[in-house]
């Protein structure tokens, strides 16, 4: 399944918040003008903290398809792995699921249906009156299904170069559709959460983008986990071999992980599989900038909770790379345990013999001493003689409802501690007391305090945290830069695009408006269509009374996100303010089409109807606002 929280830059989350902000009632006020603002002079150049943006990494990539000429057993094999078949088109997929559906009632008054119709399937929202008219009706058509299905599905909607999920998945330990992993009943995001770069890195192959979460006409170059994510760019290779007589293998260019030191090794599955409280790439970096043969801290700085401090209640609900590294296994190997030890990347565990299987890899450093239990109490039910069962059971502790997690603690009596101890705990998520993950060393202290600079920053922005605030700019800058005032402190960070986001947020919490403005400028100068700084615009445009820059950045984002029911709502306020009151009546029920659950919206746009002299309009809002029950 999509989890939400893992692979995500840590900056992604502040366009929702700015409209959190200024998603406001339709007919409300707005501030006084101000005067504009003044261009970040370059005499500040000499407070410049960053340096040039690092090269571009090798693309050579040529799919999976190319791979296959020589390798087709192996590509075969790869194909049945999860991985391989970690995301798809409906139609490509295997279903696995119920359909149709039935009726889901997991929300409350709303509720969910899904259907498939000649390989189309479509996601349907609705609600009833009380007595059972159909209030409205959302479909919404799946383009893409992500998983394997082995634990559940995730399913994407894709409009407009743009992802998003549906709030529907399909759960397969238990054979039902449910709500997906991070929505509750009585609060998500419908139809409208955004699936980016940092969700897709870990769940497909290869993605054509054409900005920062969001992608061309056709967003995959290759769809599913492929060859070239473990092995790297396969073109360099191909030309080698095709050499003829090559007598050097060692000379080939391609990646074979197991050639690796052990810590870049297991980059290439941590790359995916460290779930971290927050994973920011460092400057200069993205998601996609990761290449076998790095060491993950070469693109990513990954932000988790500290380690335990050995009380066995300690929560499992982290990534299985942290708890493997917490186990006397992988502690007394000196490092040399990892998860290749275990798995197979090319293949997934046989399916009637996977105890045995797992078996046979503990006992290749197990096998002189065995298990300490009595051969005959070792094949006692429920264990049957596996060593997972016992030593790493599956545990419902985990962010995904109706799935279990391999607890990879290897505990040595796991059975007798967990009948002991208490729940688990929660893992901390106090963004003060994250920490590196990795070989500190190999990056700079600077990056290690700009991630955790963003991390804080973030949190400051979702929770209006002044203090919390303070302390992270402090993580980014020079208190001396910071005592220069705000035009060094942006010269300071220049290019470096997601610190001057957090920059602004700064001076926007610290009652600097003014300044922030300055910054969302500057960063529009160097990425005209960073969503962040577009938000941010529209944001002090409103507090300056500037109705027609509020207007001009706001139809900027809507080029990029033309159904966002939040600029949306800013348009149709806007366009009222201006008396362009068809236009608005437009936009609004372009807006109620993409959420038909706003009840107040459908009360203003009736009320407004009956004003302007259009009784027919309003009576259909009427109508349904009676059949919603409002």
């Amino acid at each position: 399944m999509i989890y939400q929280s893992a692979k995500q830059t840590a900056f992604s989350g502040q366009v929702l918040c700015l409209l959190v902000l200024f998603t406001v009632a339709l007919v409300t006020g707005c501030g006084k003008q101000t005067s504009p603002n003044k261009p970040v002079e370059t005499s500040m150049a000499r407070y410049s903290l960053r340096g040039d943006l690092p090269n571009a990494r090798p693309n050579h990539f040529v799919g999976s398809d190319a791979c296959r000429e020589c390798h087709a057993a192996i590509c075969d094999q790869f194909a049945k792995h999860p991985m391989g078949k970690s995301i798809g088109t409906p139609e490509r997929m295997e279903t696995i699921e119920t359909y149709p559906s039935g009726t889901i009632d997991v929300a409350g008054k709303r509720m969910y249906r899904v259907e498939q119709n000649e390989g189309v399937v479509t996601h349907h929202e609705y609600e009833l009156s009380p007595d059972g008219e159909m209030a409205f009706d959302q479909a919404e058509p799946i383009s893409h299904v992500v998983g394997s299905g082995q634990r559940g599905r995730a399913y994407l909607i894709f409009k407009d170069g743009i992802f998003r999920q549906s709030p529907i998945g399909w759960y397969s330990t238990d054979d039902r559709w449910d709500l997906s992993p991070g929505y509750t009943p009585d609060n998500h995001q419908r139809f409208q959460r955004r699936v980016g770069d940092g969700c897709l890195y870990c769940h497909a192959g290869q993605v054509d983008s054409v900005g920062h979460d969001r992608y061309a006409k056709e967003p995959f170059v290759e769809a599913s986990i492929s060859c070239e994510r473990c092995h790297g760019p396969g073109e360099d290779h191909i030309a080698f071999h095709r050499k003829g007589d090559v007598k050097d293998q060692s000379l080939d260019p391609i990646v074979n992980p197991d050639r690796l030191s052990v810590s870049a090794r297991e980059s290439v599955c941590n790359q995916c599989h460290l779930q971290g409280i927050y994973t920011i790439p460092r400057y200069g970096r993205s998601f996609n900038d990761f290449r076998p043969g790095d060491e993950m801290e070469d693109i990513f700085v990954c932000l988790v909770n500290p380690p335990s401090t050995g009380d066995e209640d300690t929560s499992r609900v982290v990534s299985q790379v942290e708890q493997m590294r917490t186990s006397q296994c992988y502690i007394q190997s000196q490092s040399l345990l990892g998860c290749t030890s275990c798995h197979d990347p090319h293949a997934p565990a046989p399916s009637e013999n996977r105890h045995g299987y797992y078996a046979d890899r503990c006992n290749a450093c197990h096998n002189d001493r065995g298990c300490s239990l009595p051969p005959a109490q070792q094949q006692e039910s429920p264990a049957n003689g596996s060593c997972i069962h016992c030593h790493m059971p599956a545990d419902t502790q985990t962010n995904v409802p109706h799935t279990a997690q391999t607890d990879h603690r290897i505990l040595r009596q796991p059975m007798e501690k967990r009948s002991r101890s208490a729940k688990p705990k929660s893992p901390s998520t106090a963004v003060e007391a994250l920490q590196v993950f990795g070989h500190e060393k190999l990056i700079p202290t600077w990056e290690q305090s700009r991630a955790v600079g963003i991390a804080m920053m973030t949190q400051a922005w979702r929770t209006e945290d002044l203090n919390l605030a303070r302390q992270a700019i402090t993580k980014l800058i020079p208190a001396t830069t910071i005592q220069a005032g705000p035009e060094a402190m942006i010269a300071a960070l220049t290019p470096d695009i997601p610190s001057l986001n957090e920059v602004a947020s700064y001076l926007w919490l610290t009652d600097n408006p003014e300044a922030a403005a300055t910054c969302w400028e500057h960063i529009l100068e160097l990425a005209p269509d960073d969503e962040t700084a577009l938000a941010g615009m529209v944001l002090a445009s409103r507090r300056r009374g500037n109705t027609q820059d509020a207007t001009r950045y706001v139809d900027k984002v809507l080029r990029i996100t033309p159904e966002s029911p939040q600029w949306l709502t800013q348009k149709t306020k806007l366009l009222w303010e201006q008396e362009q009151f068809d236009q608005a009546f437009e936009t609004a029920e372009k807006l109620l089409q993409a959420d038909p659950t706003l009840t107040e919206l459908r009360q203003w746009l009736a009320d407004s109807y009956r004003e302007k002299g259009k009784p027919d309009h309003a009576i259909v809002h009427e109508q349904t606002l009676k059949r919603l029950g409002q």
